[in-house]
């Protein structure tokens, strides 16, 4: 044993250089493994070399697997903690204030202050998740009601309170019109036409309103299609369940589990699927291109989930009224602003003015007869195009905002019948 004990240390088998049949002929010539046969000697060295080799992995792996655990410690310990999105679709960063729901997808979490991502805005919803002070079931006598629904542009996440869509919308409307005006927002980051029908039907009907507005956003068509993907029937009335809320208990998969919650998955997604993100973002404004890609399909999606809004509204004998506003590179040349428009997949040195989606838009709103406000060419004819947005995404700017609630009040004052006989003037 001793002789073997020597020559294992003398002889490299777990070496890739190892003459394994040279080593048989010299262990087959010694005393010690005479009454082997040569097969069985080289089935034994081959043994040796393969658990030789399988404990240098298992040490490998061992190393491997704790350098891992400190690494995911000390992220967890120095990272901050990622908030899970409820909402891809929402033009914001911090989403801790959205919240899933069971039959919109997503909403405003009720009762709660919030903070705009870079902290300058802040804000409270109501009861109700809508941004602004609780309303009354049923508006004052003489009181002209409006509900504005729609995503981002609706809800000015980023912008104060004087200065969001419904306030300057209200302001316009009070100045020409002799009796009060209450403007409603019931804007939602994220929406798209099917989950404003949603909440309108299932939650804000009981407003009352004299008159609907829906603002149709660029993102809208895209965004319907990833919404309608969740949609469920529940006895007699369409439902959207996050999907965060289709699944309950105990993950089966304890290692998917872990993976979700892992610091080190969430940063090796961020460094190689940023791509992914681009084409995300690339998608959801497909139709503003020039030649769009074949989406006849998802357009007609959403418009039915116009339609069936403006059934309800019609039903309660209250006036619908749609609006759209152009994103960035309808107006000026993507090139002009580079930092939003390519992240969009946006490029060249000329606006996109083959106005594919405000053609469509008008087409419906004239066979449906709802009234249409579309600012594409208030906003192509501003004297400072380049405030109309943000630099730093696809929003409209304070400035954007208050051009867009004026071309809005004018639609709205001359076409709503909810406001005859009580204008003053169109400004």
């Amino acid at each position: 044993m001793s002789y073997a004990l020597e020559l294992k240390g003398s002889v490299s088998y777990g070496s890739s250089c190892c003459n394994v049949a040279a080593d048989v002929d010299f262990l087959a010539g010694s005393d010690c493994f005479r009454w082997l046969s040569k097969e069985n000697l080289t089935r034994l060295l081959m043994l040796q070399r393969l658990l030789r080799q399988l404990q240098h992995v298992v040490t490998a792996l061992v190393l491997l697997i704790s350098i891992l655990v400190g690494a995911e410690l000390w992220l967890r310990n120095t990272r901050p903690a990622s908030t899970t999105a409820v909402a891809t679709q929402a033009d914001i960063v911090n989403q801790s204030w959205l919240v899933p729901s069971a039959t919109q997808h997503h909403q405003m979490r009720p009762l709660s202050d919030v903070v705009s991502d870079n902290g300058a805005v802040r804000f409270r919803t109501n009861s109700m998740g809508m941004r602004g002070p609780e309303p009354d079931l049923q508006a004052a006598e003489g009181t002209l009601r409006i509900l504005v629904l729609g995503d981002d542009t609706v809800a000015g996440a980023w912008l104060k309170d004087e200065h969001t869509l419904s306030v300057q919308l209200q302001r316009h409307l009070t100045a020409n019109l002799a009796g009060p005006v209450e403007v409603l927002n019931a804007g939602v980051p994220g929406y798209s036409p099917v989950l404003s029908m949603l909440r309108y039907n299932q939650d804000l009907a009981r407003l009352r309103p004299d008159v609907v507005v829906l603002h149709f956003d660029m993102s809208d068509v895209a965004d319907e299609t990833i919404h309608r993907a969740s949609l469920r029937v529940e006895g007699t009335r369409d439902v959207c369940i996050h999907p965060l809320l289709t699944h309950s208990g105990k993950p089966k998969n304890s290692l998917l589990a872990i993976c979700r919650n892992s610091s080190l998955v969430d940063i090796f997604s961020e460094r190689f699927f940023s791509d992914s993100g681009q084409q995300i973002n690339s998608d959801r404004y497909a139709w503003t291109r020039s030649s769009p890609r074949s989406i006849q399909a998802q357009i007609r999606h959403a418009m039915s989930s116009v339609a069936r809004l403006q059934k309800v509204t019609q039903s309660s004998s209250q006036t619908l009224v749609m609006t759209t506003a152009p994103v960035c590179w309808q107006v000026q040349a993507p090139d002009q602003n580079p930092e939003v428009s390519h992240r969009y997949g946006m490029t060249g040195g000329q606006p996109v003015t083959d106005d594919v989606p405000f053609r469509v838009l008008a087409a419906w709103s004239r066979q449906a007869n709802v009234p249409l406000c579309n600012s594409v060419k208030a906003f192509r004819n501003a004297k400072s195009p380049e405030k109309l947005f943000c630099q730093d995404s696809a929003r409209l700017s304070e400035y954007g905002t208050a051009l867009y609630a004026q071309e809005l009040a004018i639609t709205i004052l001359q076409t709503s019948a909810a406001v005859a006989g009580g204008l003053k003037s169109v400004h």
